[in-house]
Protein backbone atom coordinates (compact mmCIF):
# COMPACT_ATOMS: atom_id res chain seq x y z
CA UNK A 1 0.00 0.00 0.00
CA UNK A 2 1.26 3.16 -0.84
CA UNK A 3 0.25 6.59 0.62
CA UNK A 4 -2.50 7.37 -0.70
CA UNK A 5 -4.03 4.20 -2.71
CA UNK A 6 -4.75 1.04 -2.11
CA UNK A 7 -2.71 -2.45 -3.83
CA UNK A 8 -4.52 -5.47 -5.53
CA UNK A 9 -4.28 -7.83 -2.19
CA UNK A 10 -5.71 -4.79 -0.54
CA UNK A 11 -8.50 -4.28 -2.28
CA UNK A 12 -9.88 -7.75 -2.34
CA UNK A 13 -9.51 -8.01 0.68
CA UNK A 14 -11.71 -4.66 1.36
CA UNK A 15 -13.85 -5.97 -1.26
CA UNK A 16 -15.22 -9.04 0.71
CA UNK A 17 -16.14 -6.80 3.41
CA UNK A 18 -17.93 -4.25 0.90
CA UNK A 19 -20.05 -7.23 -0.63
CA UNK A 20 -21.93 -7.89 2.79
CA UNK A 21 -22.89 -4.31 3.60
CA UNK A 22 -26.62 -4.24 1.83
CA UNK A 23 -26.81 -1.30 -0.63
CA UNK A 24 -22.99 -0.31 -0.54
CA UNK A 25 -21.92 -0.89 -4.31
CA UNK A 26 -24.12 -1.56 -7.23
CA UNK A 27 -22.00 -4.14 -8.74
CA UNK A 28 -19.39 -1.91 -10.52
CA UNK A 29 -16.50 -2.84 -8.42
CA UNK A 30 -14.00 -0.28 -10.55
CA UNK A 31 -16.49 2.89 -10.05
CA UNK A 32 -16.23 1.36 -6.02
CA UNK A 33 -12.66 0.94 -6.15
CA UNK A 34 -12.18 4.34 -7.50
CA UNK A 35 -14.41 6.16 -4.64
CA UNK A 36 -12.83 4.06 -1.88
CA UNK A 37 -9.47 5.40 -3.10
CA UNK A 38 -10.55 9.06 -3.48
CA UNK A 39 -11.87 8.93 0.32
CA UNK A 40 -8.15 7.37 0.81
CA UNK A 41 -6.83 10.08 -0.74
CA UNK A 42 -8.28 12.96 0.97
CA UNK A 43 -7.83 11.35 4.42
CA UNK A 44 -4.27 10.51 3.73
CA UNK A 45 -3.29 14.09 2.19
CA UNK A 46 -6.21 16.68 4.45
CA UNK A 47 -6.22 18.37 1.23
CA UNK A 48 -9.72 20.42 0.31
CA UNK A 49 -12.83 18.24 -1.64
CA UNK A 50 -12.49 21.07 -4.92
CA UNK A 51 -8.64 19.62 -5.04
CA UNK A 52 -9.47 16.13 -5.39
CA UNK A 53 -7.49 15.00 -8.40
CA UNK A 54 -9.76 14.63 -12.26
CA UNK A 55 -8.75 10.66 -12.41
CA UNK A 56 -10.14 9.92 -8.89
CA UNK A 57 -13.71 11.57 -9.86
CA UNK A 58 -15.93 14.59 -9.64
CA UNK A 59 -15.09 16.17 -6.28
CA UNK A 60 -18.27 17.12 -5.62
CA UNK A 61 -20.06 13.48 -5.85
CA UNK A 62 -17.30 11.70 -4.30
CA UNK A 63 -18.17 14.01 -1.23
CA UNK A 64 -21.48 13.37 -1.03
CA UNK A 65 -21.45 9.97 -1.70
CA UNK A 66 -18.77 9.89 1.20
CA UNK A 67 -21.25 11.85 3.30
CA UNK A 68 -23.94 9.32 2.83
CA UNK A 69 -21.16 6.36 3.86
CA UNK A 70 -20.74 8.29 7.07
CA UNK A 71 -24.69 8.99 7.98
CA UNK A 72 -25.43 5.53 7.32
CA UNK A 73 -22.30 4.43 9.04
CA UNK A 74 -20.31 2.18 6.62
CA UNK A 75 -17.05 3.36 7.02
CA UNK A 76 -17.27 1.79 10.82
CA UNK A 77 -18.78 -1.24 9.32
CA UNK A 78 -15.70 -1.67 7.19
CA UNK A 79 -13.30 -0.47 9.93
CA UNK A 80 -14.31 -2.78 12.40
CA UNK A 81 -14.42 -5.83 10.08
CA UNK A 82 -10.97 -5.09 8.49
CA UNK A 83 -9.34 -4.59 12.70
CA UNK A 84 -7.92 -7.99 13.78
CA UNK A 85 -9.26 -10.20 15.84
CA UNK A 86 -6.16 -10.78 18.20
CA UNK A 87 -3.27 -8.28 18.65
CA UNK A 88 0.14 -9.07 17.60
CA UNK A 89 2.35 -10.35 20.21
CA UNK A 90 -0.47 -10.47 22.60
CA UNK A 91 0.22 -5.91 23.38
CA UNK A 92 -2.32 -3.83 23.41
CA UNK A 93 -1.31 0.09 22.45
CA UNK A 94 -4.23 2.31 24.26
CA UNK A 95 -3.35 5.95 23.48
CA UNK A 96 -4.98 9.63 22.47
CA UNK A 97 -4.74 12.56 20.11
CA UNK A 98 -6.33 15.87 20.33
CA UNK A 99 -7.48 17.10 16.79
CA UNK A 100 -7.93 20.86 16.66
CA UNK A 101 -11.23 21.98 15.62
CA UNK A 102 -12.41 25.73 15.10
CA UNK A 103 -15.15 27.46 17.67
CA UNK A 104 -17.10 27.94 14.15
CA UNK A 105 -17.44 24.07 13.98
CA UNK A 106 -20.21 23.30 16.54
CA UNK A 107 -23.71 23.70 16.13
CA UNK A 108 -24.20 21.90 13.02
CA UNK A 109 -27.66 21.61 11.78
CA UNK A 110 -29.84 18.41 12.54
CA UNK A 111 -26.22 17.21 14.09
CA UNK A 112 -25.98 16.53 18.42
CA UNK A 113 -23.24 16.98 20.54
CA UNK A 114 -22.51 13.01 21.07
CA UNK A 115 -21.99 13.29 16.99
CA UNK A 116 -19.95 15.77 17.34
CA UNK A 117 -17.76 15.32 19.49
CA UNK A 118 -16.58 18.62 20.83
CA UNK A 119 -15.61 19.21 24.68
CA UNK A 120 -18.09 21.76 26.79
CA UNK A 121 -18.00 23.20 30.03
CA UNK A 122 -19.88 25.58 32.07
CA UNK A 123 -17.65 28.39 30.18
CA UNK A 124 -18.44 27.13 26.78
CA UNK A 125 -16.46 25.16 24.49
CA UNK A 126 -13.47 23.47 25.53
CA UNK A 127 -10.73 21.01 24.65
CA UNK A 128 -8.27 19.76 27.21
CA UNK A 129 -6.23 21.82 29.58
CA UNK A 130 -3.79 24.14 27.21
CA UNK A 131 -5.32 22.26 23.51
CA UNK A 132 -6.93 24.24 21.16
CA UNK A 133 -10.59 23.69 20.87
CA UNK A 134 -11.66 20.28 19.68
CA UNK A 135 -11.89 16.21 20.10
CA UNK A 136 -9.56 13.85 21.44
CA UNK A 137 -9.18 10.36 19.13
CA UNK A 138 -8.75 6.90 21.60
CA UNK A 139 -6.89 4.58 19.40
CA UNK A 140 -5.74 1.11 20.48
CA UNK A 141 -3.14 -0.62 18.46
CA UNK A 142 -1.14 -3.65 18.72
CA UNK A 143 2.57 -4.57 19.12
CA UNK A 144 2.44 -4.33 14.90
CA UNK A 145 1.08 -1.12 15.16
CA UNK A 146 -2.41 -2.03 13.58
CA UNK A 147 -5.71 -0.29 14.78
CA UNK A 148 -7.96 -2.44 16.69
CA UNK A 149 -10.42 0.75 18.02
CA UNK A 150 -11.06 3.77 17.55
CA UNK A 151 -13.25 6.49 20.23
CA UNK A 152 -14.07 9.62 19.57
CA UNK A 153 -14.71 12.06 23.27
CA UNK A 154 -14.99 15.18 23.96
CA UNK A 155 -12.31 17.11 23.80
CA UNK A 156 -11.84 17.36 27.59
CA UNK A 157 -12.42 13.84 28.34
CA UNK A 158 -9.06 11.67 29.81
CA UNK A 159 -7.35 8.76 28.42
CA UNK A 160 -8.67 6.94 31.73
CA UNK A 161 -11.98 7.76 31.06
CA UNK A 162 -11.74 5.83 27.91
CA UNK A 163 -9.25 3.27 28.69
CA UNK A 164 -12.01 0.28 29.71
CA UNK A 165 -13.92 0.97 26.50
CA UNK A 166 -11.12 0.97 24.33
CA UNK A 167 -9.79 -2.29 25.33
CA UNK A 168 -12.94 -4.07 25.74
CA UNK A 169 -12.97 -7.36 24.38
CA UNK A 170 -9.28 -6.98 22.76
CA UNK A 171 -7.28 -10.55 24.29
CA UNK A 172 -4.15 -9.19 25.17
CA UNK A 173 -1.46 -10.35 27.69
CA UNK A 174 0.07 -7.13 28.21
CA UNK A 175 -0.86 -2.93 27.96
CA UNK A 176 1.18 -0.20 27.63
CA UNK A 177 0.22 2.77 28.67
CA UNK A 178 1.39 6.50 29.64
CA UNK A 179 1.19 7.33 32.62
CA UNK A 180 -2.02 9.40 33.30
CA UNK A 181 -3.68 5.99 33.24
CA UNK A 182 -2.18 5.06 36.37
CA UNK A 183 -5.43 3.53 38.71
CA UNK A 184 -5.27 0.88 41.16
CA UNK A 185 -8.71 0.36 40.06
CA UNK A 186 -7.94 0.12 35.93
CA UNK A 187 -5.04 -2.14 37.35
CA UNK A 188 -7.39 -4.40 38.67
CA UNK A 189 -9.92 -4.84 35.90
CA UNK A 190 -6.76 -5.44 33.57
CA UNK A 191 -5.22 -7.90 35.54
CA UNK A 192 -9.26 -9.48 35.82
CA UNK A 193 -8.78 -10.28 32.38
CA UNK A 194 -5.43 -11.34 32.45
CA UNK A 195 -3.91 -8.60 31.07
CA UNK A 196 -0.68 -7.11 33.11
CA UNK A 197 -0.47 -3.05 32.69
CA UNK A 198 2.77 -1.78 32.17
CA UNK A 199 2.21 1.98 33.35
CA UNK A 200 5.13 4.66 34.09
CA UNK A 201 4.66 6.23 37.50
CA UNK A 202 4.03 9.66 37.65
CA UNK A 203 6.44 11.67 39.26
CA UNK A 204 6.82 11.75 42.83
CA UNK A 205 4.21 9.41 43.17
CA UNK A 206 4.34 7.50 46.82
CA UNK A 207 4.53 3.59 46.54
CA UNK A 208 4.09 3.73 42.61
CA UNK A 209 2.73 0.12 40.95
CA UNK A 210 5.01 -2.14 39.40
CA UNK A 211 5.87 -1.74 35.99
CA UNK A 212 8.36 -3.07 33.46
CA UNK A 213 10.22 -0.13 31.72
CA UNK A 214 11.89 -1.96 28.94
CA UNK A 215 8.32 -2.84 27.98
CA UNK A 216 7.27 0.56 27.65
CA UNK A 217 9.99 1.87 25.90
CA UNK A 218 10.17 -0.97 23.50
CA UNK A 219 6.52 -0.06 21.92
CA UNK A 220 7.12 3.78 22.01
CA UNK A 221 5.33 4.48 25.58
CA UNK A 222 6.83 7.61 26.98
CA UNK A 223 8.40 6.91 30.86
Amino acid sequence: MTRTSLDDAQWASLMLTMQQIPHAWKRDEAALRRFVGAALWIGRTGAPWRDLPDELGLWSSVYHRWRRWCVRGWWELVFEAMCPAVPADGLALPGSTTCKAHRAASGAARSTAAAEALGRSRGGICSKPGEPLGSTLHACADGAGRIMRLIASPGQHSDLRQALALMSGIPARDAALDRGTVSAKLRAVFAANGCTVHTPPKLGMIDPPPWEARASERYGVLS
